[in-house]
């Protein structure tokens, strides 16, 4: 049955960086007849699977199953890098549990779920009904302003609701009965909160280590109110031991015992913040969908402004309020971002006409200036050393000791209480910004590339523009080690070049 179909193997995409290890890493074995089978017992009334369409994410693989009644099933399984075994699907569906038990919200119907990879498939597994309706992704570009705005309210009171839930401590929700330590559980009716099993508090990213010799592991819950520690545990176990060698690596890259440094440095930052009414009124424990996507967002198909359904809450967590400051749904922009926030707010912000498209109301260019310029203030100071505490040593010593410069400059600004906890002294400075033009320097070729090829920071490219790409890497790569090569400027040399690039090199072979 669907010969041409593979099963296993992650097909939809190549990688510009770590290719193998990203395909790899998304390799599922399991009984795809066994799936078939049992997905066709849970289709009452059809008696044979007329086709099977195959999806992929960055964390999971769907098939999309069409029965020879009509109706549709989706089955899903999990890459081995979405979360920790069995704790990461189990999660999922208490939440959508959780969800359709205390909100309106629309989720998709389970109709079985297994997390536990010994079953008679040989994976993990969550099938459902296929969401009702269409995904808004493909209706956006063909609707109207007024329609767009009505759509982002009809997010924004689904986001509302989310928000409005009140929790006891940060983690994931899970059933009553889950198979988790009691010690490590806190009571929530019929369900409970447990550790959190987004992939920042594990050791399953491709390509990324953890060592637990400083800090153990330590993914929660964690009660209210925010503990900042919890955070930081996740950073330091990001760097390895003291005997790493760092000998190919860029300044900016920074050593062990820098990392280490700056972190406690971080650490003493953030204590201090959490003694502000600033990050305080931003510690609720909140429950929010981080994937809000139009790809993610079912809609009518007679009316593309309706919700029907809200699908992939694998990664949904009670997380404080500010770790959302940066998550942004892709159908919104400046403008809609503040209509979102006055329509949670529950304020009415339309079109004073609909032939006016997409101007808005006075009241809302009234409020631009100030709300937007508060939620960037918030985010760009005083929020990113908290949202990057975690990766210093993925993006390199010069990029965290920015941000606590940054905060450290506008402390008294913000109004943060009392002393500054990091001042950086002259001499750091001026260490410092070297490292740190090299840092801008790698992120300036990424988005380069980015740019001229359309992948992501990964490097990830569509099947049939793998060879395209390639070559527009490779092309891009050889001009700047020719520019650097015919360079006057100190320090800039082929080896520098190489060092700073962000993505795999191949370079060409010379005649």
């Amino acid at each position: 049955m669907f010969d041409e179909l593979d099963p296993y193997n992650y097909t939809s995409g190549r990688w510009l960086n770590r290719d193998q290890l990203q395909r790899d890493a998304r390799f599922v074995e399991f009984k795809f007849s066994a799936l078939c089978k049992k997905v066709l017992q849970l289709c009452p009334g059809a008696h044979e699977i007329t086709s099977c369409e195959k999806k992929e994410g960055g964390f999971n693989r769907v098939f999309i199953f069409t029965m020879n009644n009509g109706d549709r099933i989706v089955a899903r399984v999990p890459f081995r890098i979405a979360g920790p075994e069995r704790l990461t699907t189990h999660s999922e569906v208490a939440t959508m549990a959780y969800i359709c038990q205390h909100t309106d919200i629309l989720v998709p119907k389970i109709l079985e779920w297994n997390d536990n990879k010994t079953n008679s498939i040989g994976t993990e597994y969550i099938i459902m009904e296929h969401a009702p309706g269409v995904q808004l992704h493909g209706e956006w570009p063909k609707m109207n302003p007024v329609q767009h705005m009505r759509c982002v309210r009809a997010l924004a009171k689904t986001i509302k609701s989310m928000a409005a839930l009140s929790f006891p401590a940060y983690g994931r929700i899970y059933f009553a009965d889950a198979q988790l330590d009691p010690h490590t559980t806190i009571p929530l009716g019929d369900f409970c909160i447990g550790p959190n099993c987004m992939r920042e508090y594990w050791d399953c990213n491709p390509g990324e280590s953890r060592y637990y010799q400083q800090r153990k592991l330590n993914n929660g819950p964690y009660k209210f109110p925010f503990n900042i520690a919890t955070q930081y545990d996740q950073g330091f176990s990001r760097i390895p031991g003291a005997e790493a060698a760092l000998k190919s690596e860029p300044s900016y890259r920074g050593s062990v015992k820098e990392h280490h440094r700056l972190l406690s440095h971080s650490t003493e930052v953030i204590g201090a913040l959490q003694e502000s009414s600033l990050l305080q009124n931003l510690s609720t424990p909140t429950l929010l969908h981080v994937d809000l996507h139009k790809r993610n967002i079912f809609v009518s198909e007679d009316d593309p402004t309706t919700i029907t359904s809200i699908i992939d809450w694998q990664s949904t967590s009670i997380e404080p309020a500010f770790a959302y400051a940066n998550e942004t749904p892709d159908l919104i922009n400046t403008n809609s971002v503040l209509a979102s926030i006055l329509a949670a707010a529950g304020q009415e912000v339309t079109p004073e006409d609909p032939d006016e498209g997409p101007e808005m109301t006075e009241k809302l260019k009234a409020i631009q200036k100030d709300e937007w310029g508060c939620y960037q203030t918030h985010d760009q100071n005083l929020l990113r050393p908290l949202r990057y505490c975690g990766t210093s040593w993925r993006d390199g010593a010069a990029a965290t000791r920015q941000e606590l410069i940054d905060l450290s400059k506008r402390w008294n600004e913000i109004g943060l209480p009392g002393k500054r906890p990091y001042q950086p002294s002259p001499e750091e400075l001026a260490a410092h910004t070297p490292e740190y033009d090299e840092f801008e320097m790698r992120q300036g070729f990424k988005s380069l590339i980015k740019e001229m090829i359309g992948t992501d920071s990964e490097g990830w490219v569509h099947p049939e523009d793998w060879e395209a790409a390639k070559e527009t890497h490779k092309d891009a790569f050889e001009w700047w080690l020719q520019d650097a090569d015919e360079s006057d400027e100190p320090g800039i040399s082929a080896e520098y070049i190489k060092k700073l690039w962000p993505f795999d090199i191949e370079e060409k072979e010379t005649k």
